[in-house]
Parts: C-alpha cells; sequence; structure tokens
C-alpha cells in the first residue's frame, strides 16, 4: 500500500514520477485504479509503438506556413482541470519519440500545444537491462523525475486474488500549498550543513537515467514531502526524496531530520522577540525559516512585523547570517507601504537588502 500512497502524493503534487518495474506487477493497473478513484481523465500513450508524429501532431500547410494540428490525447488534456497522462515503456521508445517526449515533461508542450496546468505526468518501463531494446534515459529526462521501484508482493497478490482488488484507501486532496515552504525551509536547512549535496553529476549512464541529487531534484523533493506532511503520508516521505535525489544524500537528509526537535513555528512567532536559539546553527535555520514561511502562508501586518521580530532577535543572538535569506525574503512580501518595522530590527541586515535592491531600512 505504500508504494501506491507514495504515486498518489507525487500524481496529486503535480510531480513527474517514473515507475520502475518488470511487466506484469500492475503499474498500468495502479494508475487507472487512482485516476477512476480522482475521477480524473487519464490518457496513455505506449511510448515504445509511437511516432515523433504522434507527439507533435500532423504538419498542415497553413498560408505560406506549417501548423501542427494536435493529437487528439494532447486536444483532450489541454481542456481539463485535472488530468493524467501515462507514457508507458518509455525506455524502449524511439529516440525522436523520446526527444518530443522530454520537451512535454520539460514545458509541458507537445509541439505547439500545451498542456493544462493540472495535468500531473506519470511514465513507467521496465529496467533497461531486462528489456530487448531498453535505454537508459537521459539524463537532462531522469532528472525531472521522481524514480519509484514498482514490485509485487505475494500476500498482496493472493488477496487480490481471492478476495478482488479493492479501492485502495487514499486520503482527500485537502490544501497543501501552505506546507510548501516549511518544507523547502528544512531542506534549505540541510543543505546548507551538506552543500556537497546539491549537485552531484552521475558519472556514468546507468546512474545518469535514475534519480540524483541537482537544484530540480531536491525542488520536486521539497514539494513530494510537502503533500507527505499536508496528508499525514509521512511514512512514505522516505520512498519519495530517495526516487529524487537518489539512496546515499536521501538517508543523509532523512538521518539529519530525525535529530531535529522543531517547535511549532506559531509558538515561536508567540514570543518572537525572546526566542530562545538552539546551540546548533543548522537547527536554528530551520525554525527561523520555518517561522518566516509560517508568516508567509498567513499575511498580516501585524505577523510581519512578528516575522522582523524574530529577524532582530536572531541579529541580536549573533544569528544574522542565518538571517539573511529570511530578511530578503520577509522584505519581498512587505504587506504595505505602511508597514515598517522598527529600524534595530532591520539595520543588522542593511547590506543585504540593499545588494537585493530593497530600500525600505532608509525610508
Amino acid at each position: 500500500m505504500t508504494q501506491i500512497h507514495a504515486l498518489y502524493v507525487a500524481l496529486a503534487t503535480g510531480t513527474p514520477v517514473f515507475l520502475w518495474g518488470p511487466a506484469g506487477v500492475g503499474k498500468s493497473a495502479t494508475i487507472t485504479t487512482i485516476a477512476q478513484h480522482l475521477q480524473w481523465p487519464l490518457e496513455t500513450i505506449i511510448a515504445a509503438i509511437y511516432e515523433s508524429i504522434d507527439i507533435s501532431g500532423l504538419p498542415l500547410l497553413a498560408g505560406d506556413a506549417v501548423a501542427f494540428a494536435p493529437p487528439g490525447w494532447v486536444r483532450r488534456l489541454a481542456e481539463v482541470e485535472r488530468g493524467i497522462l501515462f507514457l508507458d515503456e518509455l525506455p524502449q521508445a524511439k529516440e525522436s519519440v523520446i526527444a518530443g517526449l522530454l520537451r512535454v515533461v520539460r514545458e509541458r508542450m507537445a509541439g505547439e500545444h500545451a498542456l493544462a496546468p493540472g495535468v500531473s505526468i506519470v511514465a513507467a518501463g521496465n529496467p533497461p537491462k531486462a528489456t530487448y531494446g531498453g535505454m537508459d534515459l537521459l539524463a537532462q529526462m531522469a532528472n525531472r523525475f521522481c524514480h519509484l521501484p514498482w514490485t509485487c508482493s505475494y500476500p498482496a497478490w493472493a488477496e487480490g486474488m481471492l478476495l478482488g482488488w479493492p479501492m485502495p484507501t487514499l486520503p482527500p486532496l485537502t490544501p497543501w500549498a501552505h506546507e510548501v515552504l516549511p518544507a523547502r525551509a528544512l531542506i534549505i536547512g540541510f543543505l546548507d550543513k551538506h552543500r556537497a549535496l546539491l549537485l552531484q553529476e552521475p558519472q556514468d549512464e546507468v546512474a545518469a537515467g535514475q534519480a540524483w541529487p541537482s537544484p530540480r531534484s531536491w525542488d520536486l523533493a521539497a514539494n513530494l514531502l510537502a503533500g507527505c506532511r499536508a496528508w499525514q503520508l509521512m511514512d512514505v516521505a522516505p520512498e519519495l526524496v530517495t526516487g529524487c535525489v537518489g539512496e546515499g544524500p536521501a538517508l543523509e537528509f532523512l538521518q539529519w531530520l530525525k535529530t531535529l526537535d522543531l517547535p511549532d513555528p506559531e509558538a515561536v512567532l508567540s514570543v518572537a522577540a525572546k526566542f530562545p536559539w538552539p546551540k546548533r546553527t543548522d537547527v536554528a535555520a530551520v525554525i527561523l525559516n520555518s517561522a518566516i514561511a509560517a508568516v508567509l502562508a498567513e499575511l498580516t501586518p501585524e505577523r510581519w512585523l512578528q516575522g522582523w521580530e524574530l529577524l532582530g532577535n536572531a541579529a541580536r543572538s549573533q544569528l544574522k547570517d542565518l538571517g539573511a535569506l529570511a530578511a530578503r525574503t520577509l522584505a519581498k512580501h512587505r504587506p504595505d507601504s505602511r508597514t515598517r518595522p522598527p529600524l534595530a530590527h532591520l539595520e543588522p541586515y542593511a547590506k543585504i537588502l540593499d545588494a537585493a535592491g530593497i530600500t525600505m531600512w532608509k525610508e
């Protein structure tokens, strides 16, 4: 069930996801079941048997120019509020088809036509070494997916054979955007201490076709972590983070996450001027950025000023460097021109704000 929940989080957050597994383990059936549960239209492309014209569209003369008539799947996915595009057998596709689908994944464009913003992309394939004609994914495509291994356990299969295949229990899609900034704050706090893990380019084609850390894949991990937090599915967070940045970096991040004992951001803001900072600077950075994220999630002049009180406290506690990013972020989200924090809170960050072109502290 955990792999179904992981796929659900990826689809619900709009994160492209790649399911790796042998034929016959239920990848297509699971995607169809989730689409039915969500009541989202599903369009399937069997990439191994498609031609490039099936992606970009049929060329037509329009006066002196050539236009491309969109394929049916493109037209249908341009008109929906939410939907799923399923790219099956992707590693077995021709290079020209993979090139066209790369643009679909990267730019959400098929030829000259855009997918609707609410369309989620999921791909699937057998491991290249296990399939005739299979190829490793290009690095620029692989790094845009969360990679999930897809397996089938005997107990689950046996139960389904005897009792039928029930609809999985999935949480309702409640709002989750408010969790994005806190999740990013966690990843920023980790990478500030482990900067070498921000980008580790793979050294061979096999590794390049799987999950590896980059600024893009850490951003994907943040969105997935936000979805896990919002829908109380943190048990699948390790699988999803690993699927974005690879096993080694994910393991370090998850172990670091276990060492944190973070207070509620609202509790921090309630005592912003006197909050006692922990000795660990990485923990202090997460607390500060999480509190500022909470301010931005429910922005009012009063909460914005609370954020500056916390930044002033950080500067007095010799944590000014930790507040640099938070100060720029908070300053760019000023609720109105009349709201201005005390100069004592602004002055420690004057050079930072000047460099960002923000002159509020001089008013």
